[in-house]
């Protein structure tokens, strides 16, 4: 996986000069509360998640992937991923009916910067995780501005 995340920052690098570099990583966390029963793989999801936030990075106006904590400004930390029971609906007739929770996907991350450290947990129902992994990036690109953070 590391290969695979320092092969696609390297890609995705040319053209960036003048951006605040970024590294993106996990440790292998705790389950979810809900585990993705077909998630065979175990922390495989924290992985794609990985390559989600470096890709939405790529796409920045003012950030960009870097692949060693060193050489970064704002480090971003996938802490965990899978879904959340938000609700329940029933489905059937009035005679036969079952009631079924109804989920949605979330990405938690822990931006660090300098001695600044935050945790942000982004959730949407229609939102997919690389629309997430997005919403993450903005985030940093925000507090990036607000702090005055240089490349």
């Amino acid at each position: 996986m590391k290969i695979l995340c320092f092969v696609l920052t390297l890609a995705l690098q040319a053209g960036h000069a003048g951006k605040i570099p970024v590294y993106v990583f996990h440790r292998v966390a705790a389950p979810s509360t809900y585990v993705d029963p077909t998630d065979a793989l175990g922390a495989q999801h924290l992985d794609d998640s990985v390559v989600d936030v470096v890709k939405a990075l790529t796409k920045s106006p003012d950030l960009r992937p870097v692949t060693t904590r060193e050489e970064a400004r704002i480090v971003i930390e996938v802490v965990d991923r899978g879904y959340q029971q938000v609700g329940t609906e029933t489905t059937g007739t009035v005679h036969d009916n079952t009631t079924q929770p109804v989920l949605q996907e979330y990405l938690q991350v822990r931006l660090t910067a300098g001695d600044f450290m935050t945790s942000r947990r982004y959730s949407a129902r229609l939102c997919s995780y690389g629309c997430l992994a997005g919403l993450a990036t903005h985030y940093a690109s925000a507090f990036a501005r607000l702090n005055k953070i240089q490349p």
